[in-house]
């Protein structure tokens, strides 16, 4: 990810499995696979859409559903079916795999077999603070403050903010789980993976660059003037 790019992004890392946002904020990613709704009975495609419904509500958070159309891995779905075709006894399921086989592959020359990738975004902010401190104790505060205790203060909000998220993703994962809808949690490493795609790269992400986007060191929490203009070079919040 070329370096202009990446500081036009409001990301300043990927901490814990988290993408950490400029001004302390966090965000996780869940990827959901569908399920065949429409082939359900009425009767549990109704229960279906209760529970959903319900589990929404239960939620005092936004979540971001995020579904993504890519080019289907048309090869390795073909190479498993012939894997699959040695298991198979009977011979009418044989003959089926065959036909079934031969049919992806027609359809894969004459058009292209798209997949969808469906992500759920869950998100955490900082706690606001209580007030905002006046520019004069502002000014005093900067006189007296210690850079590294600043620097402390800053990275207990992250963690802070952190665990908040471990929350809430939990909470996400086992109420999609048990609407039966499969789900699992991006990894850190797949994050940046997800980022580097969406920027319109099919390549794998460079290591050296995934290594770049890893850490996170928080600076100084940002103060500002009284007028809302942010003093010095620290993590600007948005």
């Amino acid at each position: 990810m070329p370096g202009a790019v990446q500081e036009l992004l409001p990301i300043a890392g990927v901490r814990q499995g988290c993408i950490v946002l400029k001004g302390g904020r966090a965000r996780a990613a869940l990827e959901a696979r569908p399920v065949n709704f429409v082939l359900r009975p009425p009767a549990e495609q109704e229960a279906m859409v209760a529970s959903f419904r319900a589990f929404l509500h239960s939620l005092s958070f936004p979540l971001q559903i995020v579904v993504r159309s890519m080019p289907a891995p048309v090869d390795d779905y073909l190479a498993h079916l012939r894997s699959r075709q040695g298991l198979l006894m009977s011979p009418v399921l044989k003959r089926l795999a065959v036909e079934h086989e031969a049919f992806v592959r027609r359809l894969a020359q004459e058009r292209t077999i798209l997949e969808r990738r469906i992500y759920v975004v869950v998100a955490a902010d900082p706690l606001p603070p209580l007030a905002a401190p006046s520019p004069s104790l502002l000014k005093g505060l900067l006189a007296f403050r210690r850079r590294d205790e600043a620097a402390r203060l800053a990275e207990e909000q992250l963690e802070s903010t952190l665990r908040l998220l471990e929350m809430r993703v939990e909470q996400v994962l086992t109420g999609l789980v048990s609407l039966g809808i499969p789900c699992r949690r991006l990894s850190g490493q797949e994050l940046v993976q997800v980022l580097h795609d969406f920027l319109g790269s099919s390549a794998p992400l460079p290591q050296d660059i995934a290594a770049e986007l890893l850490p996170v060191h928080m600076a100084t929490p940002a103060l500002t003037n009284g007028r809302g203009q942010v003093k010095g070079d620290v993590l600007r919040a948005s």
